[in-house]
Protein backbone atom coordinates (compact mmCIF):
# COMPACT_ATOMS: atom_id res chain seq x y z
CA UNK A 1 0.00 0.00 0.00
CA UNK A 2 1.15 3.00 -1.14
CA UNK A 3 1.89 5.57 1.74
CA UNK A 4 0.70 9.62 2.17
CA UNK A 5 2.67 12.09 0.81
CA UNK A 6 3.94 14.21 3.71
CA UNK A 7 3.08 17.62 1.83
CA UNK A 8 -0.48 16.74 1.84
CA UNK A 9 -1.45 15.60 5.27
CA UNK A 10 -2.85 18.98 7.04
CA UNK A 11 -2.69 20.00 10.95
CA UNK A 12 -1.39 23.12 12.96
CA UNK A 13 2.41 23.80 13.38
CA UNK A 14 3.48 25.01 16.74
CA UNK A 15 4.20 28.45 15.93
CA UNK A 16 -0.17 28.79 14.94
CA UNK A 17 -0.84 26.59 18.26
CA UNK A 18 1.13 28.94 19.72
CA UNK A 19 -0.71 32.12 18.24
CA UNK A 20 -4.23 30.74 18.94
CA UNK A 21 -3.59 30.70 22.61
CA UNK A 22 -2.15 34.45 22.77
CA UNK A 23 -5.44 35.25 20.85
CA UNK A 24 -7.48 32.72 23.47
CA UNK A 25 -5.51 34.36 26.37
CA UNK A 26 -5.97 38.58 25.05
CA UNK A 27 -10.13 37.66 24.57
CA UNK A 28 -10.38 35.94 27.72
CA UNK A 29 -8.51 38.71 29.81
CA UNK A 30 -10.49 41.51 27.85
CA UNK A 31 -13.88 39.33 28.52
CA UNK A 32 -12.56 39.84 32.54
CA UNK A 33 -12.13 43.39 32.00
CA UNK A 34 -15.18 44.49 30.72
CA UNK A 35 -16.99 42.39 33.39
CA UNK A 36 -15.35 43.75 36.18
CA UNK A 37 -15.72 47.31 34.60
CA UNK A 38 -19.63 46.41 34.40
CA UNK A 39 -19.25 45.18 38.34
CA UNK A 40 -17.37 48.18 39.45
CA UNK A 41 -20.12 50.64 37.04
CA UNK A 42 -23.11 48.84 38.82
CA UNK A 43 -21.39 49.12 41.98
CA UNK A 44 -20.98 53.46 41.75
CA UNK A 45 -24.95 53.27 40.21
CA UNK A 46 -26.26 51.63 44.02
CA UNK A 47 -24.41 53.75 45.58
CA UNK A 48 -25.69 57.21 43.49
CA UNK A 49 -29.19 55.82 43.80
CA UNK A 50 -28.95 55.57 47.44
CA UNK A 51 -27.45 59.27 47.66
CA UNK A 52 -30.56 60.28 45.35
CA UNK A 53 -32.79 58.50 47.71
CA UNK A 54 -31.46 60.03 50.72
CA UNK A 55 -31.25 63.26 49.25
CA UNK A 56 -34.98 63.19 47.64
CA UNK A 57 -36.14 62.09 51.30
CA UNK A 58 -34.27 65.15 53.20
CA UNK A 59 -35.59 67.22 50.43
CA UNK A 60 -39.31 66.15 50.68
CA UNK A 61 -38.99 66.55 54.73
CA UNK A 62 -37.97 70.25 54.32
CA UNK A 63 -40.34 71.55 51.84
CA UNK A 64 -43.24 70.53 54.10
CA UNK A 65 -41.72 73.85 55.60
CA UNK A 66 -44.01 77.04 55.05
CA UNK A 67 -42.43 80.43 53.75
CA UNK A 68 -42.78 81.91 57.31
CA UNK A 69 -41.43 78.60 58.96
CA UNK A 70 -38.13 79.46 56.84
CA UNK A 71 -38.54 82.81 56.80
CA UNK A 72 -37.94 82.54 60.90
CA UNK A 73 -34.48 81.05 60.48
CA UNK A 74 -32.83 83.83 58.64
CA UNK A 75 -32.63 84.48 55.37
CA UNK A 76 -29.30 82.14 54.72
CA UNK A 77 -28.88 78.79 56.46
CA UNK A 78 -27.44 75.36 56.17
CA UNK A 79 -28.10 71.89 58.56
CA UNK A 80 -26.82 68.75 58.45
CA UNK A 81 -28.13 65.66 58.36
CA UNK A 82 -27.55 62.01 57.80
CA UNK A 83 -24.40 63.26 56.67
CA UNK A 84 -26.02 65.60 53.40
CA UNK A 85 -26.09 69.44 54.13
CA UNK A 86 -29.08 71.26 53.29
CA UNK A 87 -29.18 74.60 52.37
CA UNK A 88 -31.60 77.72 52.26
CA UNK A 89 -31.61 80.74 50.65
CA UNK A 90 -33.66 84.03 50.09
CA UNK A 91 -34.02 84.80 46.93
CA UNK A 92 -36.60 87.52 44.70
CA UNK A 93 -37.85 86.72 41.63
CA UNK A 94 -38.28 90.15 39.74
CA UNK A 95 -41.42 91.65 39.08
CA UNK A 96 -42.63 93.23 36.11
CA UNK A 97 -44.90 94.91 34.17
CA UNK A 98 -45.59 96.83 37.34
CA UNK A 99 -45.58 93.68 39.58
CA UNK A 100 -44.18 93.84 42.89
CA UNK A 101 -40.96 91.38 43.76
CA UNK A 102 -41.44 88.14 44.58
CA UNK A 103 -39.80 86.80 47.09
CA UNK A 104 -38.99 82.82 47.25
CA UNK A 105 -36.75 80.43 49.34
CA UNK A 106 -34.49 77.68 47.14
CA UNK A 107 -33.87 74.59 48.92
CA UNK A 108 -30.65 72.77 48.01
CA UNK A 109 -30.33 69.18 49.74
CA UNK A 110 -26.51 67.52 48.81
CA UNK A 111 -25.61 63.73 49.83
CA UNK A 112 -22.13 62.93 48.91
CA UNK A 113 -21.11 59.40 48.46
CA UNK A 114 -17.63 57.15 47.76
CA UNK A 115 -17.69 55.23 44.56
CA UNK A 116 -14.50 54.40 42.28
CA UNK A 117 -13.94 57.99 43.08
CA UNK A 118 -15.78 60.42 45.28
CA UNK A 119 -18.81 61.59 44.18
CA UNK A 120 -22.31 63.88 45.34
CA UNK A 121 -25.53 64.17 44.18
CA UNK A 122 -27.79 67.31 44.60
CA UNK A 123 -31.22 67.84 44.68
CA UNK A 124 -33.15 71.49 45.00
CA UNK A 125 -36.85 72.58 45.56
CA UNK A 126 -38.64 76.29 45.88
CA UNK A 127 -41.11 77.33 48.51
CA UNK A 128 -42.08 80.45 47.00
CA UNK A 129 -44.28 83.44 48.97
CA UNK A 130 -47.79 82.22 49.97
CA UNK A 131 -50.43 83.66 47.38
CA UNK A 132 -52.90 83.33 50.32
CA UNK A 133 -52.05 82.99 54.34
CA UNK A 134 -54.09 83.80 57.18
CA UNK A 135 -52.71 85.37 60.67
CA UNK A 136 -54.75 85.59 63.80
CA UNK A 137 -55.08 87.15 67.15
CA UNK A 138 -57.25 86.56 70.36
CA UNK A 139 -57.58 88.08 73.65
CA UNK A 140 -56.00 86.25 76.02
CA UNK A 141 -58.55 85.26 78.76
CA UNK A 142 -58.55 87.77 81.12
CA UNK A 143 -58.71 91.20 79.24
CA UNK A 144 -61.32 93.04 80.22
CA UNK A 145 -62.39 96.32 77.80
CA UNK A 146 -65.41 98.51 78.61
CA UNK A 147 -67.50 100.18 75.76
CA UNK A 148 -68.04 104.12 75.97
CA UNK A 149 -69.36 106.77 73.79
CA UNK A 150 -66.05 107.36 71.93
CA UNK A 151 -64.25 104.87 69.45
CA UNK A 152 -61.85 102.90 71.37
CA UNK A 153 -59.90 99.85 69.56
CA UNK A 154 -60.60 96.44 71.32
CA UNK A 155 -58.45 94.03 69.26
CA UNK A 156 -55.47 94.85 66.91
CA UNK A 157 -52.57 93.34 65.14
CA UNK A 158 -49.53 93.49 62.42
CA UNK A 159 -49.35 92.24 59.39
CA UNK A 160 -46.52 92.35 56.72
CA UNK A 161 -46.72 91.44 53.31
CA UNK A 162 -43.76 91.40 50.67
CA UNK A 163 -46.43 92.33 47.35
CA UNK A 164 -49.34 94.11 47.08
CA UNK A 165 -52.30 92.03 48.36
CA UNK A 166 -56.02 92.21 49.18
CA UNK A 167 -56.97 91.58 53.37
CA UNK A 168 -60.01 90.09 54.09
CA UNK A 169 -60.86 90.84 58.15
CA UNK A 170 -62.72 88.56 59.89
CA UNK A 171 -63.46 89.88 63.62
CA UNK A 172 -65.82 88.68 66.53
CA UNK A 173 -66.51 90.00 69.37
CA UNK A 174 -68.46 88.54 72.37
CA UNK A 175 -69.48 90.88 74.83
CA UNK A 176 -71.91 90.79 78.38
CA UNK A 177 -74.09 93.90 78.86
CA UNK A 178 -75.97 95.59 82.06
CA UNK A 179 -78.76 98.32 82.07
CA UNK A 180 -78.72 99.01 78.25
CA UNK A 181 -82.10 99.36 76.42
CA UNK A 182 -82.92 96.57 73.64
CA UNK A 183 -82.64 99.28 71.08
CA UNK A 184 -79.08 100.52 71.93
CA UNK A 185 -76.54 99.92 69.55
CA UNK A 186 -72.55 99.27 69.59
CA UNK A 187 -70.83 100.53 66.69
CA UNK A 188 -68.13 98.52 65.51
CA UNK A 189 -65.65 99.40 63.11
CA UNK A 190 -62.15 98.36 60.81
CA UNK A 191 -59.38 100.18 60.58
CA UNK A 192 -56.31 99.52 58.65
CA UNK A 193 -53.16 102.05 59.06
CA UNK A 194 -55.49 103.98 60.78
CA UNK A 195 -58.18 104.71 58.35
CA UNK A 196 -61.54 103.14 58.75
CA UNK A 197 -62.01 100.82 55.73
CA UNK A 198 -65.97 99.70 55.01
CA UNK A 199 -68.64 100.50 57.08
CA UNK A 200 -69.57 101.39 60.86
CA UNK A 201 -71.81 98.45 61.47
CA UNK A 202 -74.50 99.34 64.05
CA UNK A 203 -75.84 96.09 66.56
CA UNK A 204 -78.68 96.09 69.10
CA UNK A 205 -76.77 95.37 72.34
CA UNK A 206 -79.38 93.66 74.03
CA UNK A 207 -80.33 91.17 70.76
CA UNK A 208 -76.95 90.65 69.77
CA UNK A 209 -74.32 88.51 72.39
CA UNK A 210 -71.68 88.49 69.61
CA UNK A 211 -70.76 90.64 66.83
CA UNK A 212 -69.49 89.22 63.48
CA UNK A 213 -68.19 91.36 60.81
CA UNK A 214 -65.85 90.73 57.60
CA UNK A 215 -64.33 94.06 55.98
CA UNK A 216 -62.32 94.09 52.43
CA UNK A 217 -59.25 96.23 52.17
CA UNK A 218 -56.39 96.36 49.63
CA UNK A 219 -53.08 97.02 50.93
CA UNK A 220 -49.44 97.87 49.29
CA UNK A 221 -46.46 96.13 49.70
CA UNK A 222 -45.01 96.93 53.36
CA UNK A 223 -46.45 96.76 57.48
CA UNK A 224 -49.94 97.32 57.96
CA UNK A 225 -51.60 97.55 61.40
CA UNK A 226 -55.38 96.42 61.25
CA UNK A 227 -57.39 97.45 64.83
CA UNK A 228 -61.04 96.67 65.25
CA UNK A 229 -62.85 99.70 67.42
CA UNK A 230 -65.73 99.87 69.10
CA UNK A 231 -68.43 102.90 70.96
CA UNK A 232 -71.50 103.07 72.37
CA UNK A 233 -75.21 104.95 70.94
CA UNK A 234 -75.72 105.79 74.11
CA UNK A 235 -74.03 106.60 77.62
CA UNK A 236 -76.88 104.60 79.48
CA UNK A 237 -75.65 100.93 80.71
CA UNK A 238 -72.31 99.24 80.32
CA UNK A 239 -71.17 96.77 77.91
CA UNK A 240 -68.30 94.96 78.59
CA UNK A 241 -65.72 92.58 76.19
CA UNK A 242 -65.72 88.52 76.89
CA UNK A 243 -63.76 87.86 73.97
CA UNK A 244 -62.48 88.79 70.86
CA UNK A 245 -61.06 87.21 68.16
CA UNK A 246 -59.92 88.69 64.54
CA UNK A 247 -58.49 86.62 61.70
CA UNK A 248 -57.24 88.13 58.24
CA UNK A 249 -57.15 86.21 54.94
CA UNK A 250 -53.89 87.66 53.06
CA UNK A 251 -54.75 87.08 49.13
CA UNK A 252 -51.89 88.32 46.73
CA UNK A 253 -52.81 91.03 44.53
CA UNK A 254 -49.76 91.46 42.39
CA UNK A 255 -51.33 92.69 38.78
Amino acid sequence: MKRPDATHISGFTLIEIMIAIILFLGTFLAFNRIIAGIAVKGADQEKMADAMNLASGILEKAMTASFSDLEARGNSWTQTEDGCRTTGQRKVMTGSSGRDDIPYFLLEVVCPYQGTAPGHIAVSGVIPYPHIRVVSVTLPPGTTATASTSTEEVVSLDVNVEVRSTLLIFYNIAMVSQGAEPTDLLFTSAFVNGSSRGLTTGTPIMTQPSINNVVTAPVAKGSHRIDVRWRKEKPTGTVELRKATMNVLIVEANS
